[in-house]
């Protein structure tokens, strides 16, 4: 029974069906199973009609230094730069009984822009309904470079082009696009992706996954229940992964991470400064840098480096493996140290019940 309602929903949403002869449709089916010994109140809950239509405002932009966009009713999507004013478009989406007056619900929806001082809110109404009747809004921003963005959504959140300030909140699929400036972003329940951008980035994700590809700067991500993967970054980076794993490929830069319970997957690595700690899962390294130090409590450490490299090493954990032939080596219960080279940088790595390997790395 779920699924023919299901499949004859999906014909009055696509417009293959009027909602009238769906409902109809629906009862037949209801009556045929009732003769069947299922109780007909498995179908609970009428056919939705669903209809759709757009508002477009063209807001004056002279004075306004900061845009603050609010949709309650679904995503948003922010863009630069404008060619006049600050353009807006609404897309209204309305699903109710057949008998509903659809008219006077689109009516209801409409955008409300208040000017106070420099700042400019725009945000998205729409009327109190009964629970019959569903409301969702798509809203699409179009503003002149050079400002301060902030946005909250109760959907999706799509960023792209700005150059400026802005802090932000999603609850979907937030994807930043084309960014200069600084970001700060609150999404509580879907992937993050950042692609082609520069700045100071701060993103917070709650339950999802973050991509960052291509973008130079300073980095700081919190990512409490899922992966982080970074491509190509250049800069100042400060990860968290309580659960999930991490994994960087191409990084210049500095580079602090935490990973609770998780593995670490550090490929071509060039850091001034590398600190990666991990709790509960592996990890492998493969860096040129002056600072190195990474350590893992519960699982496998592998950190490979060039092999001219030059630092002074130290390792501990219960079992150890160096590849190099150190200079004035030193063994005790559990340690390795010496030099490589003239020692002119760092190495130490730490592992608590995992084994633990310092290797020539030739593919850097």
């Amino acid at each position: 029974m779920d699924e023919a309602r299901r499949k004859i929903q999906e014909m009055v949403d696509s417009g293959l069906l009027p909602a009238e002869q769906a409902a109809s449709m629906l009862a037949h089916v209801v009556e045929r199973i009732g003769r069947g010994g299922m109780p007909a109140s498995v179908a609970q809950g009428p056919l939705l009609e669903r209809r759709t239509s757009h508002i477009t405002q063209i807001l004056i932009a002279d004075g306004v230094t900061r845009i603050k966009v609010v949709n309650p009713l679904g995503r948003l999507r922010v863009s630069a730069p404008s060619s006049e004013g600050v353009q807006v478009e609404i897309a209204r989406e309305a699903a109710a009984e057949p008998s509903a007056s659809f008219e006077l619900l689109m009516k209801q929806f409409r955008v409300e822009d208040l000017r106070e001082g420099g700042t400019l809110t725009i945000r998205v109404l729409a009327p109190e309904t009964p629970a019959n009747i569903e409301l969702a809004a798509s809203a699409m921003v179009t503003v002149p470079h050079g400002l301060t963005v902030d946005g909250n959504a109760a959907g999706g959140v799509e960023i792209v082009g700005l150059r400026g300030d802005g802090s932000w909140s999603a609850e979907g699929e937030v994807r930043v696009a084309d960014y200069q400036g600084t970001l700060d972003l609150h999404d509580s329940d879907g992937d993050v992706s950042v692609e082609h951008s520069g700045g100071a980035l701060d993103l917070h994700v709650e339950n999802g996954s973050v991509t960052v590809s291509h973008v130079r700067g300073s980095l700081q991500i919190s990512c409490t229940n899922g992966d982080v993967h970074l491509y190509e970054v250049d800069g100042a980076a400060s990860i968290s992964v309580p659960q999930g794993d991490l994994k960087v490929h191409a990084f210049r830069g500095t580079l602090e991470a935490h990973v609770g319970t998780g593995n670490a997957m550090l490929l071509e690595v060039f850091a001034t400064r590398l600190r990666l700690s991990v709790a509960s899962g592996s990890a492998w390294i493969s860096a040129v840098g002056d600072d190195l130090e990474a350590q893992t409590r519960e699982g496998d450490l592998t950190v490979l480096v060039p092999g001219d490299a030059s630092a002074q090493v130290y390792l501990e954990g219960p079992s150890l493996q160096c590849d190099f032939p150190l200079v004035d080596a030193t063994r005790a219960e559990q340690i390795v140290s010496g030099r490589l080279g003239d020692g002119a940088g760092r190495i130490r790595l730490m592992t608590r019940e995992g084994r633990l390997r310092l290797g020539p790395g030739d593919a850097l």
